[in-house]
């Protein structure tokens, strides 16, 4: 997302807010990860009341705070299935944090505003070479010696749950882009059903 608006020209780098990993959210985490920016391809537009604005900076404030009581590796900030998953503390069986995809971050961020951009409960299945084509470093790490894993925090896809042979019904980052391609207003919108796993890639091929 975002993290100020601005003019996006394809190939520049702009400031965001995402979840990397790992999750640079607000100034907590940006102190301590440094700023984050993407480099602009392909961009998702959708008209926000101040509300809805508000909404989600605050939301956006709520994952930031997380980084003021926990020390966590990057890595241990994400998941692929489900889009978004809450951390429970093994002693007192409370939640204490939240993990998210790239599409899971947009995704909670905007229902936070009352925007459900996706519906997540009608997702395509999608099969190990949809998950490669999202997540192409995940693979990699999967490779790397054991130390390395244990040494950049490494969990194991199986933590990322992409757990045996699939298919699974992942949120991937493409159908956020279907989603805000269909001309709504705020007035008008319906949340995305997404009909194919095709589109995974925008747009589709």
């Amino acid at each position: 997302m975002l993290k100020n608006p601005a003019s996006v020209v394809a190939g520049s780098a702009v400031g965001v807010w995402h979840t990397g990993p790992p999750i640079v959210s607000g100034p907590i985490s940006q102190s301590e990860f440094g700023e984050a920016t993407s480099e602009a391809h392909v961009v998702g537009e959708f008209p926000l009341r101040p509300s809805q604005c508000d909404a989600i900076s605050n939301f956006l404030a709520g994952i930031d705070k997380y980084h003021r009581t926990m020390t966590v590796q990057p890595l241990q900030q994400y998941v692929i299935f489900p889009h978004h998953k809450w951390v429970v503390s093994k002693e007192t069986n409370r939640r204490i944090r939240r993990k998210f995809s790239c599409a899971g971050f947009v995704i909670e961020a905007y229902a936070a505003a009352g925007i459900l951009l996706v519906d997540v409960n009608r997702l395509p299945l999608a099969g190990v070479d949809h998950v490669e084509f999202a997540y192409p470093d995940f693979r990699r790490l999967e490779e790397l010696s054991e130390a390395v894993q244990k040494r950049i925090g490494f969990p194991g896809l199986e933590e990322f749950g992409i757990v045996g042979d699939g298919p699974w019904p992942i949120a991937l980052p493409g159908y956020l882009f279907y989603a805000c391609d269909r001309g709504q207003t705020t007035q008008e919108f319906t949340t995305f059903v997404v009909s194919t796993v095709d589109m995974a890639s925008f747009p589709k091929t």
